[in-house]
């Protein structure tokens, strides 16, 4: 019995083990199936990412090579959204011209075929849920649109929709929008996939419009360039023309005032000479009427040219110390006569405050000043005042002429100094000039830093000012004049008649300056041309050559340079251009060929004594400095640098003055020295000749007396081919000239620290 339990219970035991055992298998089969099942359902979603991951490679690699937005948009649609899954895609682009978002690419039912879209539609922002989208920059998934009444129908209904914004740096490109006729169709894994299309394809929209602004901008200054390019050529073209026509003016207004000042100096120089003859009450009155009537004529003339050189840009100053009471006298001379001969009166009322002397230029002061007392004279004859004061701006001064006629309407004042107008009432008169005085007036001032300018009121006079920046400036010495006021004979006041040789070619001219040369105790000999010039200066010496400019076979600039060149600068004499040609640039050219200066035709007698008379004292003085230089050489005991020529040079300058010239000599000298310098190291003989030249005058002025005799021999020995003595002499000079600027250093520092010269 006992043993029967046993077995039961044993068989009981067993039966639960078997069941166990079961149950274990049965488990361990589902669990089997349920891991299979998990591996297969991996091995899908790994496959879908890996999908997922490969379009988006493909999409930034396409992107490189996408040149348009629409093609870009065609891309987006057909080779993402549609792989990714997506039956329906439409992308649309905003355009900010109409403030709505346009259809540019589909799949599905509104891409019938090709790259085109049926009913393409165009939403405006807010509108519908493509336009919400739009609007709001939020992306929106619609899980059933039937409920939503913002959907807009397009082809067929929808049944869901996802829709997100293209955006980038916070603007609107565009909108990415995406239907499925099933309800519920898209989760959020559909709309994390297009954002993320999205993000790619607004990067490459903002690169697409940043490149084709930048084609834009770039094509627009491409244009803008070309057109300016344009514009260049046709301004240089322009500026040639107007060059080449001011050219031919200047040049027309020089021809024409030769040709009018050769019979005119004929006719003022015959004048001259009769006013030294006895003639009877009449003859002398029509004598005196007919030079009034030339000098008129020639102030015409000068009007002329002065106005081409103002419209040239060549009219310059001359500034230098000038004393007021000289300024005066001067005008008190000349129109004293004039005005007893109108019964009318000048007087001056100079302030008290006003400089004995100032900086500036006192022969065009005196051309304004001229032309407000002809004017004043002329229109208002009567009492007439000059006066002359410090104007309330600093070192300014104001130099006015009033009259007490009928004055000038305020239309009439704006119009006064405009050239070729007259204004008021009056009929136009002989002597009333071409209109260009005032209008030159007011061009001077302008030069000189400063304005003219007139007061009037109706019938009550007119005052003309001119007001100027003038500087104070220490008295200038005056200059001799008696020789030239009471034109001395030359023989009774030197001893020996001066040498002079005149080219010119007109018979009438020779006869009158002949006899006006003769005058003054001159022997004169006469030149027909160019040709004829050159050969009497080789075979005779003269004090003084007076060059006509416009002759046959070879004209005066050319027998000046052939002269300079032949005898040198040492035998040379002095020659002055005898010549109607006026401008600046005439000026230049004469200079160039070595004439010291310049008598316009007509000549004045008083031009022509006073170039004598500077060439013949100088002719004097160097005959004696000669000799001495001569004994110096011998004894080769030139001083390098003497203190007192600079004294005497710079005592009668106030300091700014004398600090100014010291500079400007300084700077002249150190260019010369840097010159000469780099000419000696390549041995350019003919440079080194031009510098010693330049730097003779500077350094013998200011006292370096040595440099002055060196760079004198240098400049001789180029223009003689002499190669080694021109280079032995400017090795010296280099040795000397730094020494000779430190002494002049030294001397402009002791007066800028209160010393005096």
């Amino acid at each position: 019995m006992a043993e029967t339990s046993k077995i039961e219970i044993l068989e009981r035991k067993l039966a639960r083990e078997q069941q166990a055992r079961h149950e274990a298998e049965v488990l361990l089969e589902e669990k089997s199936a349920a891991l299979y099942r998990a591996k297969k359902k991996l091995e899908v979603s790994n496959a879908g990412q890996e999908q997922y991951l490969q379009i988006l490679a493909d999409f930034a690699l396409a992107i490189t090579q996408i040149n348009s937005v629409e093609q870009l948009a065609w891309y987006v649609a057909r080779k993402v959204v549609a792989r990714l899954g997506f039956a329906d895609c439409v992308v649309y682009l905003y355009d900010p011209t109409t403030n709505a978002i346009k259809q540019l690419a589909a799949i599905a039912e509104k891409n019938p075929g090709g790259d085109e879209i049926l009913n393409p539609l165009s939403i405006p922002l807010g509108e519908g849920i493509t336009g919400t989208v739009a609007a709001t920059l939020k992306p929106e998934l619609i899980a059933d649109v039937s409920k939503d009444d913002r959907y807009i129908s397009d082809i067929t209904p929808g049944g869901s929709e996802v829709c997100v914004p293209m955006v980038h740096n916070g603007e609107l490109l565009g909108v990415i929008d995406c239907e499925d006729p099933a309800v519920g169709a898209f989760n959020s894994g559909h709309l994390e996939t297009l954002e993320t299309v999205a993000f790619y394809t607004s990067a490459k929209i903002a690169e697409r419009y940043a490149h084709e602004e930048a084609a834009a901008r770039t094509s627009d200054l491409e244009a803008k360039v070309a057109e300016l390019t344009r514009l260049s050529q046709e301004l240089e073209v322009a500026k040639k023309k107007a060059e080449e026509t001011s050219a031919l003016k200047s040049r027309f207004v020089a021809t024409i005032s030769h040709e009018i000042r050769t019979p005119l100096a004929g006719i003022l120089g015959s004048l001259d000479l009769l006013q030294d003859e006895i003639l009877p009450e009449s003859a002398g009155a029509l004598v005196g009427m007919a030079r009034d009537s030339g000098q008129t004529l020639q102030t015409l003339l000068n009007d002329v040219i002065d106005f081409a050189r103002s419209e040239a840009g060549t009219l310059q100053v001359e500034p230098t110390a000038f004393a007021v009471n000289e300024l005066i006298a001067s005008l008190q001379s000349f129109w004293f006569p004039h005005m007893q001969a109108k019964g009318a009166s000048l007087e001056i009322d100079l302030a008290d405050t006003t400089e004995k002397a100032y900086w500036g230029d006192p022969a065009r002061i005196r051309q304004v000043l001229n032309n407000f007392l002809s004017n004043a004279l002329k229109y208002a004859p009567g009492r007439i005042v000059l006066r002359i004061a410090p104007s309330g701006s600093k070192d300014a001064v104001r130099f006015s002429v009033t009259d007490f006629g009928k004055g000038l309407s305020e239309e009439d004042q704006s119009q006064l100094f405009t050239e070729f107008t007259r204004v008021g009432s009056h009929k136009r008169q002989i002597g009333d000039g071409a209109g260009l005085g005032l209008a030159i007036c007011r061009q001077m001032a302008e030069l000189m830093d400063g304005e003219a300018g007139v007061d009037s009121i109706a019938g009550d006079g007119a005052t003309f000012w001119l007001q100027l920046p003038l500087a104070p400036a220490k008295v200038p010495e005056k200059q001799r004049s008696a020789g030239a006021s009471m034109l001395e004979r030359f023989d009774e006041r030197f001893g020996r008649k001066p040498r002079v040789l005149v080219a010119e070619d007109v018979p009438t001219n020779q006869t009158l300056i002949r006899m006006t040369l003769e005058g003054f105790g001159c022997r004169v000999s006469i030149a027909n041309n160019g040709v004829e010039a050159l050969d009497a200066a080789r075979k005779h010496q003269f004090d003084i050559i007076f060059m006509d400019i416009a002759m046959p076979e070879m004209d005066g600039t050319e027998a000046t340079a052939r002269i300079c060149e032949e005898l040198g600068e040492k035998l040379a004499p002095p020659i002055y251009a005898l010549t109607a040609h006026g401008m600046d640039s005439d000026r230049k050219e004469f200079e160039a060929a070595g004439m010291i200066g310049i008598v316009t035709k007509p000549f004045d007698r008083h031009d022509l004594y006073q170039a004598i008379e500077a060439s013949f004292e100088c002719s004097e003085e160097m005959s004696h400095a000669n000799d001495q230089a001569q004994n110096m050489n011998l004894a080769n005991d030139h001083p390098n640098f003497d203190r007192e020529l600079v004294t005497g040079l710079l005592q009668a300058l106030d300091e700014e003055s004398q600090l100014m010239l010291l500079n400007q000599c300084t700077l002249d000298l150190e260019d010369g020295l840097k010159t000469l310098k780099t000419a000696y190291s390549a041995k350019d003989y003919h440079e080194m000749g031009e510098t010693a030249h330049r730097l003779k005058s500077v350094g013998g002025t200011f006292g370096l007396v040595k440099i002055q005799h060196l760079t004198s021999d240098a400049s001789d020995a180029a223009r003689q081919g002499d190669t080694g003595q021109c280079e032995h002499l400017v090795d010296e000079i280099l040795s000397l000239l730094p020494d000779g600027i430190a002494a002049l250093n030294t001397v402009k520092s002791e007066i800028a620290n209160g010393g005096t010269v």
